[in-house]
C-alpha cells in the first residue's frame, strides 16, 4: 500500500532522479579526470624522456672530453703509435703483415697505459691480440724514441654505445692509417693496420632521474638490444620501433605488464648510437584514477543526501498533499458520491494549481451539458415515437420496390440470356447452311443424266441382250460404266450421309439451345460431369467444314489423360464454338499457309484444368486487353460486342474463368478457359 500512494510515488520518484543525475555526474566527472589524468601522464612521459636525453648527451660530452684531452697527451700519443706498430691491428689485416716482428712487450704497455691513470675515470683497452709466438727485434727504449708518426696516422675517434655487465659503456675507436707504401712491410697506403679502443662506463642514475616524475626508463644499443632498464621490457625490433617513434604507445613486458611508453633516438654528433624509452605502468593510471572517482563519489552521495532531506518536505506540502485531496474528489464524482457541484481549491500558481481549475472548469461544463442532455432527451423520445411510424412506412415501400427491382433484373437477365441464346443458334444455322451447301453440291454433281442415257441403251437392246453383251462394244463398255457408276453413288452415299449426320447434331444443339433458355426461364441449371476431351473433339467436328472452307490448319495438344468436368454441355460447347469463330475471323488477313489454329488441354493445378485456344491472327493491344470482356466492346465493324462477355458470364457461372492474353497487334492470341476438375 505504501507504494500505492501518490507521496510515495513521489519522493521514490523524486529519489530516483536524483540518485540518476548524481550518478550521471559522478561518471562525467569521472571520465574527465582520467582523460586528464591520461594527459597529465602524456606530458610527464616527454617531459622525462626529453630531461634523459640531455643528461645523456651531458654525460657523453663530459667524457669525450676527458678522453680528447688525455688522447692528446704527448706520451699518450707516443704509446698508441708503440702500440700500433707492436702489432694490435685487427685480424683482417694481419696477412699484410706477417714479415713484421712483433714483440709481446705491448701487453706491458697495455698495463702501463691502465696503471697509469685513474681507474675510476675510464679504461683503455686495447681490442687486438698479438700474434702468438712473433718476437721483436726491437726494445721498449727504441720504439719509445722513435718517430713513427712519418708512418702511420691515428684518424679521429668513432663513438660508439654498447652494452656492458656495468650497463652501457661510451667507447672511441682510433684506428691507425698506414700514410706509406712499403713492401718490406706488406704495408699500403691507406690501410688499417689497428685498431684501439677508449672505453668509459655512462654514470646515469635512471632510477633517480624517474623518481621524482614516477617515470622508468631503458636504453638500447644501435641493434635494439636492450641494456639498462628498470623493467623486463624485451629487445627492440627496429622495423616496428622506427614507425611509432615519439609517439605514446601501449606495451607489454616479460612479466606481461602493460605500460605507456615513449621511444625517443640518442645522437651523438648527429649519429644515432642508441634508443632511449620512458614508461609508466598502467597499473599506476588506474590506482589514481580509483581514487579519484572514490572521492568524486562520496561527494556526490553527500550532495545526493542534501537535496533529499531539503526537498522532501517541500514536495510533500506542495504536490504530494493536494494531489491526494484531488484523487479522493475524483473518485467520489467517479462513482456518484458526491455531485458536480463540488470544487477544488488551490492556492498555488504551479501545475497544481492550474490542475485544479482546470476540474472546476470542467465541472462546470458537465453541469451545464447534462442538464442541456436531460433535454434533448426528452425532445428526443417525442420524435421518436413519429420516426418510428414513418420507419415502418417507409420499410415497407422499400420492400415493394426490391422487389421490382429483382424482377426488373431478372427480366434484364432473361433477355441478356436470350440474346446470347440466339448468338449461338445463329453460329448453328450457319454451320447448318454449309452443310446443305454440302449436301446440294453432293446432288448436283451426280451423274443422273449420263445413267438415264445408259438405261434408254440398255432399254432398246432388251430383245438381243446376249448379243449386245458379248459382241456390240458399247454393250461390253456399258457394264464397266455400271460398276464405276456404283462406286461412285456409293461415295456420295457416304458424304451425304455424314453431311446429315452433322445436320442431325447441330438441330440437336438447337434444340439444346432451346431447353437451355428454358432451363434459365425456369431459374433451374443442369450440370453434369463431361470428358474435356470428348467436348473439344464434338466441336471441332461441328466446325470442321467451316475450318476447312478457311484453310484452318489445326495443331491439337491433347495429353493421354482425361480430365472430366462439370458444367453445363451446351453453353460451354456454345463457348468454345465462339472462341473458335473469332480466331477464324482473326486469321482472315493473313496468308491461308500461315492458318494455325492450336488447341491445347493442360492441366494448371491439382484442382485445375484449361483449354486453350491461340491463334495466329491480328492479336489484341494492351489497352483493349482490359475492356474486352465489357458488354457492348467490341472492335468489329459488324460486331455488336455480346459474344465474349456472354462466354465469360458462363465461365464464371460453372466455377471457372475465361482469361486472354496477346503480345500485342498482329502478335496473335490466346484465349484460355479454365475449368475445376471434377473430384
Amino acid at each position: 500500500m505504501f507504494l500505492r500512494t501518490i507521496r510515495s510515488k513521489l519522493l521514490l520518484s523524486l529519489t530516483f532522479s536524483v540518485l540518476l543525475v548524481g550518478t550521471g555526474l559522478t561518471l562525467g566527472a569521472s571520465w574527465m579526470t582520467t582523460k586528464q589524468i591520461r594527459h597529465q601522464n602524456e606530458e610527464r612521459i616527454h617531459a622525462a624522456i626529453t630531461s634523459m636525453q640531455r643528461s645523456f648527451l651531458n654525460a657523453v660530452k663530459t667524457d669525450q672530453k676527458l678522453i680528447s684531452d688525455f688522447c692528446a697527451r704527448d706520451d699518450v700519443a707516443r704509446k698508441f703509435n708503440t702500440a700500433a706498430l707492436l702489432g694490435f691491428i685487427e685480424d683482417d689485416v694481419i696477412a699484410k703483415t706477417n714479415e713484421l716482428r712483433i714483440s709481446l712487450h705491448a701487453k706491458s704497455l697495455a698495463v702501463y697505459l691502465k696503471e697509469e691513470q685513474n681507474p675510476n675515470i675510464f679504461t683503455l683497452r686495447i681490442i687486438s691480440t698479438p700474434t702468438e709466438g712473433s718476437r721483436s727485434s726491437f726494445n721498449n727504449d727504441q720504439i719509445e724514441q722513435s718517430n713513427f708518426s712519418k708512418y702511420f696516422e691515428k684518424s679521429t675517434p668513432a663513438f660508439r654505445l654498447v652494452s656492458t655487465d656495468e650497463g652501457y659503456a661510451a667507447k672511441w675507436d682510433f684506428s691507425f692509417v698506414s700514410l706509406i707504401d712499403d713492401p718490406n712491410y706488406g704495408l699500403k697506403k691507406n690501410d688499417v693496420i689497428g685498431k684501439i679502443t677508449v672505453e668509459n662506463t655512462i654514470n646515469l642514475d635512471l632510477a633517480e632521474m624517474g623518481k621524482d616524475l614516477g617515470v622508468s626508463f631503458s636504453i638500447y644499443d644501435i641493434s635494439g638490444r636492450v641494456g639498462i632498464s628498470e623493467n623486463t621490457f624485451p629487445d627492440l625490433d627496429l622495423s616496428t620501433a622506427r614507425e611509432t617513434m615519439g609517439r605514446i604507445t601501449h606495451i607489454n613486458d616479460q612479466k606481461n605488464l602493460a605500460y605507456d611508453s615513449v621511444l625517443v633516438p640518442l645522437t651523438v654528433d648527429g649519429e644515432i648510437v642508441g634508443y632511449a624509452s620512458a614508461s609508466i605502468a598502467l597499473s599506476i593510471i588506474f590506482q589514481r584514477t580509483v581514487q579519484t572517482i572514490e572521492v568524486l563519489i562520496w561527494i556526490g552521495l553527500c550532495i545526493i543526501i542534501v537535496i533529499l532531506v531539503a526537498f522532501i518536505p517541500f514536495v510533500d506540502i506542495s504536490i504530494a498533499r493536494p494531489l491526494t485531496n484531488f484523487a479522493r474528489v475524483f473518485k467520489d464524482v467517479s462513482e456518484g458520491k458526491s455531485d458536480l457541484n463540488v470544487r477544488l481549491k488551490a492556492n498555488t500558481q504551479n501545475e497544481i494549481g492550474e490542475l485544479a481549475a482546470a476540474f472546476n472548469t470542467m465541472a462546470e461544463k458537465i453541469e451545464l451539458t447534462t442538464t442541456d442532455l436531460k433535454n434533448a432527451e426528452s425532445a428526443l423520445r417525442e420524435s421518436n415515437l413519429d420516426l418510428e411510424k414513418r420507419v415502418i412506412d417507409r420499410t415497407k415501400e422499400l420492400k415493394e420496390a426490391q422487389t421490382m427491382a429483382l424482377e426488373s433484373a431478372h427480366a434484364a437477365g432473361m433477355a441478356e440470356i436470350s440474346t446470347g441464346m440466339l448468338h449461338n443458334i445463329g453460329n448453328i444455322v450457319n454451320s447448318v447452311n454449309i452443310s446443305t451447301e454440302e449436301l446440294a453440291e453432293i446432288t448436283a454433281s451426280l451423274k443422273v443424266k449420263e445413267l438415264n442415257k445408259a438405261n434408254q441403251l440398255l432399254q432398246e437392246q432388251l430383245p438381243n441382250l446376249a448379243h449386245f453383251f458379248t459382241e456390240d462394244p458399247r454393250g461390253k463398255a456399258l457394264i464397266s460404266y455400271y460398276s464405276t457408276l456404283g462406286e461412285a453413288f456409293k461415295l456420295s452415299q457416304d458424304k451425304q450421309t455424314q453431311e446429315i449426320l452433322r445436320m442431325r447434331k447441330q438441330l440437336s444443339l438447337i434444340n439444346d439451345v432451346i431447353s437451355t433458355q428454358q432451363q434459365y426461364a425456369k431459374k433451374d441449371l443442369y450440370l453434369e460431369v463431361i470428358s474435356l476431351k470428348e467436348l473439344l473433339e464434338d466441336v471441332l467436328n461441328l466446325q470442321e467444314k467451316t475450318l476447312e472452307n478457311h484453310h484452318i490448319q489445326i495443331i491439337k495438344n491433347i495429353p493421354k489423360d482425361d480430365f472430366l468436368v462439370k458444367i453445363q454441355r451446351v453453353k460451354i460447347a456454345h463457348v468454345l464454338m465462339n472462341l473458335i469463330k473469332n480466331a477464324i475471323e482473326a486469321m482472315e488477313s493473313i496468308p491461308a499457309d500461315e492458318r494455325i489454329l492450336t488447341l491445347t488441354i493442360e492441366r494448371l493445378t491439382n484442382s485445375e484444368v484449361c483449354i486453350k485456344v491461340i491463334d495466329k491472327g491480328c492479336g489484341i493491344s494492351q489497352e483493349n486487353l482490359t475492356k474486352i470482356f465489357i458488354h457492348g466492346f467490341t472492335t468489329k465493324q459488324t460486331g455488336h460486342g455480346f459474344g465474349l462477355h456472354s462466354c465469360a458470364n458462363a465461365m464464371t457461372e460453372i466455377g471457372g474463368r475465361l482469361e486472354v492474353n496477346s503480345p500485342g497487334p498482329n502478335q496473335g492470341a490466346e484465349f484460355v478457359m479454365i475449368f475445376k476438375i471434377s473430384q
